[in-house]
């Protein structure tokens, strides 16, 4: 069997993880995408997108679902398999992006993605389901549901309660109304001010930084990395915990940290 010298593998494993990194500047073929969907008042609203960014955001006296952006493909033919499906059925408004996908490895530098920007009544109750690229939501006032594969999220300004299920990347959430779930892969987590209570069902691995929680922060199973808690009005439990340091300061009520073996 022939073997690869091991500055040709270093080389292809270079190019391989700079691939997808490049793709998401370049937009060699583009497509502006514009559209809009009326609402009924008790439309629930339903996005899923796949590689690109993200931005959702909610607005005041809105009655529409609107998206813009842009659609960028590495050929023309696959920018004429990229669509958005917005409509809706069963009191679900539902935006969603139809992305080609890879055709196999030598199709390993094409790439395809949408960059988009959803505008959503301020007072909307929304379920996210993203795949790759930065996500950011802010001002959401009827509950929110995110789950998010890879890349940096952002969420602010949300009411009614919150749940996230994040694979990869770094976390920040801040000024959440109601009660906050989280289920964390890899990444740095940050969480500020929430008016209610704070449950960590399982976190993979990377620091956690909770401050400022009117109720209390419980932490069910946490892999590695460093947990920082303070300002919290309830308790502060960490049920099972891997490796790194726990500190907390100002907890109202019970501290109950695992004993170190």
């Amino acid at each position: 069997m022939k073997r690869v010298s091991p500055v040709r593998f270093s080389l292809l494993a270079t190019m391989i993880v700079a691939a997808p990194l490049a793709a998401q500047s370049k937009c060699e073929n583009r497509r502006e995408i514009s559209e809009t969907l009326d609402l009924a008042p008790t439309d629930r609203i339903r996005v899923e997108a796949g590689a690109g960014s993200l931005r959702i955001t909610g607005r005041p006296g809105m009655s529409q679902v609107l998206v813009t952006g842009t659609a960028c493909a590495s050929s023309a033919s696959r920018l004429e398999e990229m669509e958005i499906d917005i409509g809706s059925r069963a009191g679900e408004a539902y935006v969603e992006t139809i992305i080609p996908q890879s055709l196999g490895w030598f199709d390993w530098f094409g790439y395809a993605r949408m960059d988009l920007v959803v505008e959503v009544p301020e007072g909307a109750t929304l379920n996210v389901r993203d795949g790759s690229g930065s996500l950011e939501i802010a001002n959401i006032g009827g509950g929110l549901k995110v789950d998010d594969g890879s890349g940096s999220l952002e969420i602010a300004n949300v009411g009614g309660g919150l749940e996230v299920d994040d694979g990869s990347g770094s976390l920040t959430i801040r000024d959440v109304d109601g009660d906050l779930r989280l289920f964390d892969g890899s990444g740095s987590i940050t969480v500020e001010n929430v008016r209610g209570s704070v449950v960590v069902e399982d976190d993979g691995s990377g620091s956690m930084d909770v401050r400022n929680v009117t109720g209390s922060v419980f932490v069910r199973e946490d892999g590695s990395g460093s947990i920082s808690v303070d300002l919290v009005g309830g308790d502060f439990i960490v049920d099972r915990d891997g490796s790194g340091g726990i500190h907390s300061a100002d907890i109202a009520g019970v501290v109950q940290i695992p004993r170190r073996r």
